[in-house]
């Protein structure tokens, strides 16, 4: 259908201050609005557009008219009602998607500061591609989802924009279940088309979640239809896609990754110090240090994978009538169930 269409053209959702405009001049000049209503704090809160935003008004002018029509006053509950009925079909209100203000920073990362400044060069290379109209789509690996997040939530911190978060899973899906209502259109689309949109007016950042490194499986070398299918739809969204785009997944086993991801970002482990240190900030300043730097060394981790495992090794300790408190012996045996593959140096010699 569409090679037939001469233009096809992306209205785009009006950003906050657009919006804040609107509810100004669609509010009626002859019902009073009570001083505690924050319009620009509505504005904010509400991503609709100028219909949606004169249904709102139209539908607390009439509750307040119905409530006393002598001297009726447009209300914050009011408009709040009228707000939650618009928002009934809108998809940031289902669950799939969740936005937000990030609060990491790129100095809390415990990570190389190598990798901090690549960071902070990629947040200046998105200002300066959006400020030219350009997008960034990029591929972030970590082998600890949590902290692959906290790195993207970090570089849109220092993008100064806001979060998108969806569930890769959810995106990925071709079930009934996971197609939401567009709210410039009004039509049923796949999350993935909600997701890669042009509508969004306010700059964010569209992170991506691959809790379970299902991104490794798309890119095999596979037969499977399905697999394929779910690849090139990504690929075809990312093509059109002007916007902020980070794909959290897990390592993946193939050197080359898709055209249209313009930067793929590997996480490193924190330096042998920095676990370390994290090590002793959870298990106390007594643990013997020849039996720590023997257990970084082996097993590699994360600041928020060394977190779970002294809670782990915690919950453990009480269990068993014990302190309550870690141990390097409970850390252990958390870690043989929680992460079987440990490193070991490469010997000379071995092919």
């Amino acid at each position: 259908m569409e090679r037939r269409l001469a233009l096809k053209v992306h209205f785009q959702l009006p950003d906050s201050f657009q919006r804040l405009r609107m509810w100004q001049s669609l509010l009626p000049t002859t019902i009073p609005i009570e001083d505690n209503v924050d319009l620009p704090a509505l504005a904010e809160r509400y991503l609709f557009t100028g219909g949606l935003i004169k249904n709102v008004i139209l539908m607390a002018a009439n509750t307040a008219i119905a409530n006393d029509p002598e001297s009726p006053v447009v209300t914050l509950p009011m408009l709040e009602k009228g707000a939650a009925y618009q928002s009934q079909s809108l998809t940031d209100g289902s669950g799939f998607c969740k936005i937000y203000s990030p609060t990491e920073t790129v100095d809390s990362l415990m990570l190389h500061d190598e990798q901090k400044e690549e960071i902070r060069n990629t947040a200046s290379a998105w200002k300066r591609l959006h400020a030219q109209g350009m997008g960034l789509s990029m591929l972030l690996t970590c082998d600890d989802v949590k902290a692959g997040v906290a790195a993207a939530e970090a570089l849109a911190t220092s993008s100064g924009v806001k979060v998108r978060m969806f569930d890769f899973s959810h995106v990925c899906s071709r079930s009934e279940e996971y197609r939401v209502i567009d709210p410039v259109s009004q039509r049923k689309v796949s999350l993935l088309s909600y997701a890669l949109s042009p509508m969004k007016g306010d700059a964010m950042m569209v992170i991506l979640v691959d809790y379970e490194g299902d991104m490794r499986l798309y890119l095999q070398d596979t037969k499977e239809i399905s697999k394929e299918f779910i690849l090139s739809d990504l690929t075809s969204g990312l093509r059109g896609f002007n916007g902020f785009l980070c794909l959290v997944t897990k390592p993946l086993q193939t050197a080359s990754i898709p055209l249209e991801f313009n930067l793929r970002f590997d996480i490193k482990h924190p330096s042998n110090e920095i676990q370390q240190a994290e090590w002793l900030y959870h298990l106390g300043e007594t643990v013997d240090q020849h039996e720590l730097s023997s257990l970084v060394q082996q097993y590699p981790m994360h600041a928020s994978e060394i977190q779970f495992i002294t809670h782990q090794a915690a919950i453990r300790s009480v269990i068993k009538g014990r302190s309550g408190r870690p141990t390097l012996d409970g850390v252990k045996e958390v870690i043989s169930q929680y992460r079987r593959k440990k490193s070991r140096p490469v010997l000379f010699g071995e092919g």
